[in-house]
């Protein structure tokens, strides 16, 4: 079975108005044309990867029926255990406490991304721990909410779409959403990119066993919302897939999973060398907050030998130079760490010191203006130039 890719229309009798679907003509995963009927229902139908055996819907509602489906605070109108989902507050809060203290148990608390972070009730039992919380959500209701209620920044959209820069998480939590993502590869992609090595990926999602499709596959009122249908296998290959070492697997009602981030030289033991990379960058920052220049950049060097990928070490070979005065040797390891990763927080922001202290714009124009120009309309961006200015 493939599809052509065009969008057609269908009608809904649960919804009670006209659908847009489109047709996948290729697997997500592996780029393969064949597909082979897995399950079918009265509305949909479930298609398996013919290489990769990843399961899918195909045809699926296109991303206008599908963002029109969740906007209004309507979306959350489902029961728990029959109780509204709007009137859980205090039991998914207390909830996510225990979940947040065996995540704090393998990461250090700082930056927390919550995608598809729903009413906010994760993020705001993350920030009474002492996190820093953000959240995505498609819905604008939803993210209005969270907003409003707990005070919490949420970017209405997608991860690719909000502008974070790269390495600027601790911790990346993703409950109940990749199953309902247009693309789940991409999604994983994105969180990687946010994630600063040695973070934290935890996903929770529906799970297929025995060959049966998940109970809550009807789940949305008769919308077929999920998208994307996960064996422990197909989840756990593409989460390795993505740059990441899975530590913890949880098989119960729902799966979970807690992977940690590698570094990009790949090996069979991601979680030593994770491990590794994060004990000897805690070290030489030690060091340079102790005045231990000559043996921070020892540290430092060392880990460029392991690691010549990884842009944060030569901005923390910068940031000692430029301590101690060589500016030159400063400038440029900022730059290496900019050509080998520009959307790096911080290193964009040593990059506009440099401009600020030589007076040398030009010299960083070509990294601000590109992380502007991917991103036009994000607060970071936004940031940059104002630092750039003032």
């Amino acid at each position: 079975m493939s599809g052509t890719g065009q969008t057609v229309t269908s009608y809904d009798p649960y919804r009670q108005e006209n659908l847009g679907y489109v047709s996948i003509p290729r697997c997500q995963g592996c780029g393969s044309e064949r597909q082979e009927v897995w399950k079918e229902f009265e509305d949909r139908t479930i298609v398996k990867c013919g290489e990769c055996g990843f399961l899918f819907l195909n045809p699926r509602p296109d991303q206008t029926s599908l963002q029109a489906f969740y906007e209004p605070l309507s979306s959350y109108d489902y029961e728990v255990e029959g109780k509204p989902y709007v009137e859980c507050e205090t039991d998914f809060i207390k909830a996510y406490h225990l979940q947040l203290e065996r995540i704090e148990g393998v990461v250090r608390k700082g930056r927390l991304l919550e995608v598809g972070s729903a009413l906010g009730y994760f993020l705001e039992a993350s920030r009474q721990r002492g996190w820093e919380p953000f959240g995505v959500e498609i819905s604008r209701d939803g993210a209005e909410h969270c907003r409003r209620k707990y005070g919490i920044e949420v970017y209405c959209g997608e991860v690719r779409q909000a502008g974070f820069p790269s390495g600027y998480f601790d911790c990346v939590v993703s409950i109940h959403t990749l199953e309902h993502v247009d693309d789940p590869f991409l999604f994983v992609q994105d969180c990687a990119r946010v994630l600063r090595l040695g973070g934290i990926l935890v996903i929770e999602i529906p799970y297929v066993r025995d060959d049966e499709a998940p109970e809550d596959l009807d789940e949305g009122a008769g919308m077929p919302a999920h998208l994307s249908f996960f064996t422990e296998e197909t989840l756990r290959s593409l989460v390795e897939s993505r740059g990441f070492s899975v530590l913890d697997v949880e098989r119960g009602e729902n799966l979970r999973i807690t992977a940690k981030k590698a570094p990009s030289e790949t090996s069979t033991d991601g979680p030593a060398l994770a491990r590794l990379y994060e004990s000897l960058i805690h070290l030489g920052e030690t060091l340079f907050e102790k005045g231990c220049s000559v043996e921070a950049l020892e540290c430092f060097q060392l880990l460029t030998n392991l690691f010549p990928k990884e842009g944060e070490i030569y901005n923390n070979i910068g940031s000692v130079y430029w301590a101690a005065g060589d500016r030159e040797m400063a400038i440029r390891c900022f730059l290496k760490a900019g050509s080998l990763d520009g959307m790096h927080w911080e290193t964009l922001l040593n990059l506009v010191l440099v401009s600020k202290e030589t007076g040398n714009e030009e010299v960083v124009k070509p990294f601000i203006e590109g992380y502007r120009n991917r991103y036009p309309d994000s607060p970071k961006a936004r940031e940059l130039q104002h630092l750039l200015r003032t």
